[in-house]
């Protein structure tokens, strides 16, 4: 670290309330490209700033693991570690494909297509709920609409929607204490209220099969052993807290962009067609990953780390910058690229 890179900060909250510090990532991007960025409790994780580093860590699952040292940048106890590493996001292969085919054939193109109806349904009653008066769009909007439409896939009683929205905005925000304010920085809490609300509604579907999701789900097996009720309550947690979180960040960096590229916002009102058919690439939005390294490896471009304790990795989303035609922080809704980026 110079001088010309020593007040560079990738972690403090605070840096990003007014806006993503984005000139911050690209200056070190510029210097290194990977950074190590040193975290209060003294610990610290390499942010991987460059495209092809990106895609070398995400293809790389034996080098860069999502099991060994969690996907959260903190150092968890053993017990934590040991909880997270039955979720899917802290899953590497083969366990995460044993558990994603699962599910996969039901959230394919064509079945999703046979929900849009309802799905616009759901979308219209929120949106017309949130007119006319001040609210919080990434809470009272956002964060509600894949609780609905998870409570639709699953078949459950629409008067536990509010309860599914809770638990996971308490999962998702586990650090924030408006939303965690009895345990900020866990949300144990929750997904525990959650995995026993799952394990109930296994029991009654086992008792009265329906033709949802938890029963397809229930009827299925995971390292050919059939799903336990405990294993789908773990399940559950994570299809609805996946849900809230990716859900919610890409619609709200959306209307995001959106507002702070009022050309682009222009466009849209004039003419939504071509947004229709760009939309999942325009709504990719800040995404981040976190792997700790299983060996020692080098990163393109970089030097190689060794560390005989787990290495934290931290994933952005930089551009493409060889082949990117404008600025990697310009939203352009026409631009055919599909690594355009917010």
């Amino acid at each position: 670290m110079n001088s010309d890179t020593a007040d560079i900060d990738l972690y403090d909250p605070d840096r990003y309330v007014a806006a993503a510090p984005h000139e911050a990532f690209a200056r070190a991007r510029a210097a290194h490209g990977l950074w190590f960025q040193e975290t209060p409790d003294g610990g610290g994780y390499w942010a991987v700033l460059r495209h092809a580093d990106v895609i070398e860590v995400s293809r790389s699952p034996l080098v860069f693991s999502a099991a060994l040292g969690g996907v959260v940048i903190e150092d968890l106890d053993q017990q934590s570690l040991e909880m997270m590493r039955n979720m899917l996001l802290a899953m590497d292969p083969p366990a995460h494909i044993d558990h994603r085919k699962n599910v996969s054939p039901h959230f394919r193109a064509k079945v999703i297509a046979g929900l849009e109806p309802r799905i616009r349904e759901i979308s219209r009653t929120i949106i017309g709920d949130a007119l006319d008066r001040d609210v919080d769009f990434v809470h009272e909007v956002t964060a509600l609409l894949p609780a609905q439409v998870m409570g639709e896939l699953m078949g459950l009683p629409r008067e536990d929607w509010t309860k599914i929205h809770s638990w996971s905005e308490r999962n998702s925000g586990a650090q924030d204490p408006d939303i965690n304010p009895d345990e900020a920085g866990s949300g144990t809490s929750a997904s525990v209220e959650m995995a026993m609300y799952a394990i109930e509604l296994a029991r009654q579907r086992r008792a009265e099969p329906t033709e949802d999701l938890t029963s397809l789900i229930l009827a299925s097996e995971v390292d050919g052993e059939a799903m336990t009720d405990i294993a789908f309550g773990s399940f559950f947690v994570q299809l609805v807290t996946a849900g809230n979180d990716t859900t919610r960040t890409m619609l709200s960096s959306g209307l995001q962009a959106l507002l702070l590229h009022e050309d682009q916002l222009a466009v849209l009102r004039r003419d939504a067609s071509p947004f229709r058919r760009r939309s999942k690439r325009f709504f990719a939005g800040p995404t981040r990953c976190t792997t700790s390294a299983a060996q020692p490896q080098p990163i393109p471009r970089s030097a190689t780390i060794r560390s005989r304790r787990a290495t934290r990795w931290r994933c952005t989303t930089p551009p493409p910058t060889a082949t990117r035609p404008s600025s990697p922080t310009r939203t352009d809704s026409t631009s055919p690229d599909i690594r355009t980026l917010i």
